[in-house]
Parts: C-alpha cells; sequence; structure tokens
C-alpha cells in the first residue's frame, strides 16, 4: 500500500485538538505519520498534542504565516510519504477515513487529488442552523470543484509538483482544486467523511462569509469562472436600494430579509430540522447574504483600483 502522512493545520486549536486526535488514534488504518502544522499557538495546544505522541507517530512544524495555504504547503513539503491528507484541528475524520484515503488511490493509478464528504457538526443551535444551511446548498448545489474542500482531501505527491497558491488567504481550496482538475485527474469520495465543525455564533459566521465572498471573487477573476449566483444577494441588495431611492419607499429595502426567509423556509422543507434549530436558520441566511455580498464588493472594488492584486491574480503559479 502507498504510504500516508496526515497534515493537521493547528492555532489556538487548545478546545479542539484532541477530538482530531482521538479520531486519528481511532482509525482502522493505522499505518500513517502525523505532521502538526501549528500557527505558533499561545495556548496549550502543543502541550496537548504532545501528550499523543505515545499513541501517533508526530512531527510539529511551525508556520507562523496565518495564512492557510502556506501550512498546507508547509506539510506538503515536510511529508515524505506517498499520499498527503489534510484534516483540520477543529475537525475529526470518521475511522474508516485513511482506509478509504488509501483504498481510493490503489484503486485509481491515475489519480492526484481526492476530497471527500463533510458531516455537520456543532457545539451550538446556531451552529447547528449554520450546518443545516450549509450542508443542504452543499448536497443540492455542490458540483465540480465546489465539492472540493481542503480540510478533508488527500494529494499523491508522486503524481503532481502543484502546491496551493499561497496569495489565497481564503478559497484557496477551490483555487487549488481547479487548477488540479485541469491537468489532472481528481476524484469525490463520499465515503472519506469528516465531522465539519461550523462556526459558533453568526459574528464569527459572517466574518467567514465576508472572508469567503472576496476571495471567491478572486478566485474567479484568476479562473475565469463566474457564477452568477455569487452575485444574487448582491444584485438584490442594489436593486432594492435603488428601487427604494427612486420611490421614496424604504418599504423596498426588507427585499433582502424576504430573500433570507424564503431560503430558510426551503431548508426546513428540505431537511426538517427541529423547532429550536430552524428559527435560526433565517438570521443564518441574512449574515451570510450581507456578509457575503461586503464581500464582493469589497473584492470587486479592489480589483478596479489595486494594480498590485490584479498583477497576482494574473501570474502563473509555480511548482513545489
Amino acid at each position: 500500500m502507498p504510504s500516508l502522512t496526515v497534515v493537521v493545520l493547528t492555532y489556538n486549536s487548545e478546545s479542539t485538538i484532541a477530538t482530531c486526535l482521538n479520531a486519528l488514534v481511532a482509525q482502522r488504518y493505522r499505518d500513517f505519520k502525523l505532521i502538526i502544522v501549528d500557527d505558533n499557538s499561545t495556548d496549550r495546544t502543543l502541550s496537548v498534542v504532545d501528550s499523543y505522541r505515545e499513541s501517533l507517530t508526530i512531527s510539529v512544524e511551525i508556520n507562523g504565516s496565518h495564512n492557510i495555504a502556506t501550512g498546507r504547503n508547509i506539510g506538503l513539503r515536510k511529508a515524505e510519504t506517498e499520499l498527503v491528507a489534510f484534516v483540520d484541528s477543529d475537525d475529526s475524520p470518521t475511522p474508516e477515513w485513511t482506509q478509504v484515503i488509501v483504498d481510493a488511490f490503489e484503486a485509481e493509478q491515475n489519480l492526484v487529488l481526492i476530497s471527500g464528504d463533510l458531516v455537520p457538526s456543532h457545539s451550538t443551535r446556531v451552529s447547528q442552523a449554520i450546518a443545516t444551511n450549509d450542508d443542504a446548498i452543499r448536497q443540492l448545489f455542490g458540483k465540480d470543484v465546489f465539492l472540493f474542500c481542503s480540510s478533508n482531501c488527500a494529494i499523491n505527491k508522486q503524481r503532481t509538483s502543484l502546491y496551493f497558491d499561497e496569495n489565497f488567504r481564503y478559497a484557496e481550496d477551490v483555487e487549488f482544486a481547479s487548477r488540479v482538475a485541469s491537468t489532472h485527474p481528481w476524484k469525490y469520495v463520499p465515503s472519506m467523511r469528516v465531522n465539519h465543525t461550523s462556526r459558533a455564533g453568526l459574528r464569527q459566521y459572517g466574518l467567514q462569509m465576508y472572508r469567503y465572498g472576496c476571495w471567491r471573487i478572486y478566485y474567479g477573476a484568476r479562473a475565469h469562472d463566474f457564477r452568477l449566483i455569487d452575485f444574487a444577494p448582491l444584485s438584490l441588495i442594489l436593486a432594492s436600494t435603488l428601487l427604494a431611492a427612486f420611490y421614496r419607499k424604504p418599504i423596498f429595502l426588507i427585499a433582502i430579509v424576504l430573500f433570507s426567509l424564503v431560503e430558510s423556509s426551503f431548508v426546513i422543507l428540505y431537511r426538517r430540522p427541529s423547532r429550536n434549530v430552524a428559527y435560526l436558520l433565517f438570521p443564518a441566511w441574512l449574515t451570510k447574504n450581507v456578509a457575503w455580498s461586503l464581500g464582493v464588493v469589497r473584492a470587486m472594488y479592489t480589483l478596479v483600483t489595486n494594480h498590485e492584486m490584479r498583477s497576482i491574480l494574473r501570474s502563473p503559479v509555480s511548482d513545489l
């Protein structure tokens, strides 16, 4: 069987890393090495990691850049095995995860990249609502590279020299997958499952969606791949604002509220969540739509005014 290294990125992960490492200890296929890429944590993250050295073959590398893509590339560089798999410190793989990875590459000798399913997990009712919304959209509209997630993926280093673009602080996974898919075979493997924890609160979720909206546009500019759906919330906000100004009727401004209400109602009908979660779907959608739109505006403004960013997005990505 091909050799395997698992890479876990950490940053102040004291409260979550033990769950992740326990899941790795519980893997049915245990013939793998573990690299922890720590982003200069200031809590007890590395102390918790040290307590697992008798159960796992662990090495620690330091990132320090607060850049996800840089951390993933450090893991790729330091791994001495044929296969390199990624999982994040606040997620936990199911017991068959490593076995599925090895089996997938064994079954198809030309595969370069695989990614798997994200199983919604949550620590609060808000995070459960966020997970319910995101999972419903992923199931219904996720396709091609948009099913790829770098927190649950594996790469065959012997079959590619590609690496993550460190200019992409977010959406690095979609950008990387699109580049791989343009020249190499890759596959989505549903049985490769990771329990994925959503943001615990709406403020955290809003910040995440702002960043994703921004970097989704940067990805579109680099890959020449824009989707109309990415501009839907912003278009609605702009149209309702213009109508409110033209007719001098602020009532038009509630359009994005109604849009979010329709989206949450659809998810309720589709997923049938419990009552104590269903009522939170609406504020989660509203937060996502507004924050995402702000991110899109920020990215579009930057692309128009910032020559350096345009040059970065036009520049080729060198090999690892």
